[in-house]
């Protein structure tokens, strides 16, 4: 009897292991096939081809081969077409070389930890260590002192020279300064989270924000949350409010570049642009509802942060000021940002 209970224990225990495996590679599969969808699009954009075989031919001719009849054929990069396998670092780089205004990086330490959100400290520290010196010593300011903001800002894009970093190196930077607080410094760690979680809506001009359409920023926003969560639940900015935040600020930023010329050259100036949306003193309302939240537990609760905490919003709060921005006239311009076509389709 007891050893029939052990088998059916162990049986549990290999099935609860596999169902594990099998989401992490499920997660692997989607993570990859966005970055090379991201890749893929991004040199189709920068080089004006429309097909694969004259992309290829342009960008990686040793990949044609001939047939015993001298036909030529491509099939690396019709393979990279499927999202399936990732092209490698080698590859990456020498595209880089001939396409040397291209952003996205396809090998960027950041998807390690991504890909694999319980790597080991030592990788992560092999990460650390690919970053330059100015994005290290920011690490290192951030775990030796106070961390205060609770949302994305322009003095935050200015304290840590925002401006100049892509989302990738912005995420890795906060991501990996969440770990290192989570378990010595909560509140610094919650802080952390805050920023995270928010932090897409600085860099909408990113290619991962860019080229991924609007249903997929829901889906691809899902996958970060697996990578980054703290044990408080309770801090919250649902996806789908993300998602369309994530609509508001390109076309806030649309709208701008029209008057701007200087924003279409310049990433530096669309940082700083786009974080002072984000900053209390344009818009109190848009500032809450492009924030994280801590959903509500009970009133004593609820009313300590509305009365004693303004960076600190509630659930009532944030649920308010989404309220405003569907339905208040003075946000009427917000109005198709709401709205995801009909023709696209949820990964």
């Amino acid at each position: 009897m007891l050893e029939s209970t052990g088998l059916k224990e162990k049986s549990c225990a290999q099935r609860i292991l596999l169902s594990v495996n099998r989401r992490q590679i499920l997660h692997v599969e989607k993570i990859n096939a966005y970055r090379i969808q991201i890749w893929l699009k991004e040199i189709f954009q920068r080089t004006g081809e429309t097909r694969v075989f004259a992309l290829a031919s342009l960008l990686d001719p040793k990949s044609n081969w001939r047939d015993d009849f001298g036909s030529v054929h491509q099939s690396k990069w019709y393979g990279f077409t499927k999202h399936k396998v990732v092209p490698s670092k080698t590859l990456a780089t020498r595209v880089r070389d001939l396409l040397p205004q291209l952003e996205f990086d396809l090998h960027h330490p950041a998807w390690s930890l991504i890909l694999r959100p319980s790597v080991s400290q030592r990788t992560l520290e092999r990460q650390v260590a690919k970053m330059s010196h100015e994005w290290r010593s920011n690490l290192k300011k951030i775990k030796a002192t106070p961390f205060e903001f609770r949302r994305v800002c322009l003095p935050l894009v200015d304290e840590f020279n925002l401006m100049n970093c892509s989302y990738l190196d912005a995420y890795l930077l906060f991501e990996i300064a969440r770990r290192y607080a989570t378990g010595k410094d909560q509140k610094k760690a919650e802080n952390l989270m805050y920023v995270l979680m928010a932090l897409p809506l600085l860099y909408v001009d990113d290619p991962i924000w860019m080229l991924l359409n609007d249903s997929q920023h829901h889906n691809f926003l899902d996958l970060l949350d697996e990578t980054s969560r703290t044990a408080n639940r309770n801090l919250q900015f649902p996806n789908a409010e993300r998602a369309i935040a994530i609509r508001i600020q390109k076309m806030l930023l649309q709208k701008s570049t029209k008057k701007q010329a200087g924003l279409k050259t310049s990433a530096s100036l669309r940082r700083r642009y786009l974080a002072k949306f984000l900053s209390r003193d344009i818009d109190s309302v848009y500032v809450t509802a492009t924030s994280a939240f801590f959903s509500q537990s009970s009133i004593g609760r609820v009313l300590r942060l509305l009365m004693n905490d303004v960076e600190h919003y509630s659930e009532v709060a944030w649920k308010n000021a989404w309220k405003k921005l569907r339905t208040d006239s003075a946000y009427v311009e917000f109005t198709k940002c709401f709205e995801v076509l009909s023709s696209e389709k949820l990964d």
